[in-house]
């Protein structure tokens, strides 16, 4: 019976320094809930999003990723029996500038985009790379995604379209700060391209086509 009663006279002897304890107890709880709530919303948010975008985002209805090699025969087989099918392939690499400075750029090959027909027409150009050259040939000291590096690209970009800040105000919901500043840069290199001033990384190289392959700015 006495043991019974212990617990009680736990509760009792933490309750006479008053109710003060009790309160941190309660807010304790409080935020405890909101926390829970706040993650909740989050995770119901970006499961909306990508539902809603997920096409748009993917660039298709799936998506499917290999590691150092590419599909078989087979499986390109099955894949196109459901439909449209593009292949890509990426790599991460160091691209180097005349004057020696360098920046980590990710390159992607895509299937059929540079064709012979659209050679005159379709260039590879990266945003790491032309924001590097309009930073006068050094690479950005921040990434694109931090507060600063979104800062550092929009005062370079300011510099050859002064109204990037209003399309930034103006832009869909779903797309990011880094993502518009991406677009406006590999714009700055296209501009270059059609003026006849723009210049690549690296000497171009010949695919099996004999196409140029190079990245410009």
């Amino acid at each position: 019976m006495a043991r019974s009663w212990l617990p009680l006279r736990f509760a009792l002897r933490e309750m006479r320094s008053g109710l003060r304890g009790f309160y941190v107890f309660v807010a304790c709880i409080a935020l405890g809930t909101m926390a829970i709530a706040g993650v909740g919303s989050l995770a119901s948010s970006l499961a909306d999003g990508l539902a809603r975008q997920g096409r748009i985002i993917l660039g298709g209805d799936i998506s499917f990723s290999l590691t150092q090699r590419e599909a078989t025969s087979r499986e390109l087989d099955l894949m196109r029996a459901q439909g449209t099918v593009s292949t890509a392939a990426t790599l991460r690499a160091m691209a180097r500038l005349p004057d020696g400075s360098a920046s980590l750029v990710e390159i992607k090959a895509v299937d059929d985009a540079i064709t012979p027909a659209s050679h005159d027409w379709a260039f590879e150009v990266h945003p790491e790379v032309s924001f590097c050259a309009m930073n006068y040939c050094r690479p950005m000291p921040h990434g694109k995604k931090s507060r600063e590096g979104k800062a550092e690209r929009l005062e370079l970009l300011h510099t050859v379209f002064p109204g990037v800040s209003e399309h930034l105000l103006r832009r869909p919901p779903h797309v990011g700060v880094d993502d518009l500043l991406d677009a406006a840069a590999a714009a700055w290199s296209a501009l270059r391209i059609h003026e006849g001033i723009a210049q690549s990384v690296s000497p171009p190289e010949l695919d099996e086509r004999g196409l140029e392959v190079a990245i410009r700015y």
